[in-house]
């Protein structure tokens, strides 16, 4: 999905134990595609990111972490949070819960811990990578591929090894 001079991509993985999903699905998006977990500005994009990812999930992490910090969140750019859409009585402030994701049915946002959200659905994990189209920097080849309205990656056990588009 293109919004914005962004292109939004929509990625699943699995979490085995001990190991950190999230970070993990940012990695891969750093090496593969030079592009990164995605920022939520305001409320249309916000909007704009929960119906493209409702599509296939209503559970979907972002950039936004209080990982280094309990309670304070910040983007993965280090940015401060500006704009935030919390459901009621969110984030909740357990030490664990570290990483914002979509969590209902209406794009308001939780804090959860990737493992445990892993195991209750069954391994799948989704993320939301964010390209920015006017940027100079990086590898294009995301950009290149993504020629439908979705693009979906699938990490079978430990590796991401399919790449296709589904219109």
């Amino acid at each position: 999905m293109t919004y914005n001079g962004h292109t939004y991509y929509l990625i699943a993985t699995t979490v085995e134990s001990g190991k950190t999903a999230w970070n993990d699905a940012r990695t891969y998006l750093q090496e593969k595609f030079s592009c990164d977990l995605a920022i939520i500005n305001d409320a249309d994009e916000n909007q704009a990111l929960f119906d493209f990812t409702r599509e296939k999930t209503t559970e979907a992490y972002f950039g936004l972490s209080d990982a280094n910090s309990e309670g304070e969140w910040i983007w993965i750019d280090g940015s401060a949070l500006t704009y935030s859409n919390w459901d009621s009585d969110e984030p909740g402030g357990s030490e664990s819960d570290n990483y914002a994701y979509f969590c209902f049915d209406d794009g308001t946002w939780n804090d959860g811990d990737v493992s445990y959200l892993g195991y209750v659905q069954e391994n799948d994990v989704y993320f939301i990578g964010e390209k920015d189209n006017n940027s100079s920097s990086g590898s294009d080849s995301l950009c290149k591929i993504q020629l439908a309205q979705w693009s979906f990656e699938y990490k079978p056990s430990s590796q991401m090894e399919k790449f296709f588009g589904a219109v």
